[in-house]
């Protein structure tokens, strides 16, 4: 299994353990985001490792979203975001293999999937221009 693969793993596995965390401050959303960050420098290898694990990815973003719906918005003193945001912007991650349309946030601070990846841009200079403009002009980034 190659060192992204893990990654990947990995990440999702956090984003499954909040389950057991509901409406407790946590910091595996923020560690997930940071390693979804990582492999987003890759977005080719992103693509095809979501499509890969499609049925993983759909299970962990159901528990973020339940974790996100228990959360009170708190901030967590090292982190940048409050955890609603880190949530919404991990989420971005989790649903590329939908229609931008169809993108949910956990926060009134994004609207549009564009508003994520220009923060992503800003804070950690990943670049999801082209993914943009792929989602612009087809259904999911995701070959099901």
């Amino acid at each position: 299994m190659g060192e992204f693969t893990q990654k990947f793993l990995s990440a999702l596995d956090m984003c499954n353990s909040l389950e057991n965390v509901k409406s407790s401050p946590s910091s595996l959303v923020y560690e997930a985001l940071t390693i979804f960050c990582e492999i987003g420098r890759e977005p080719l290898m992103l693509m095809q490792l979501i499509s890969e694990h499609l049925p993983e990815v759909k299970r962990a973003f159901s528990a973020l979203r339940d974790y996100a719906a228990s959360a009170d918005n708190w901030k967590i003193q090292a982190y940048p975001f409050d955890v609603k945001d880190q949530a919404s912007i991990l989420g971005f991650f989790l649903q590329l293999d939908r229609h931008p349309n169809e993108f949910e946030f956990f926060t009134g601070n994004f609207k549009r999937f564009e508003d994520i990846a220009q923060i992503l841009k800003e804070w950690k200079g990943l670049d999801m221009d082209t993914l943009i403009q792929k989602l612009g002009t087809q259904d999911s980034l995701v070959e099901v």
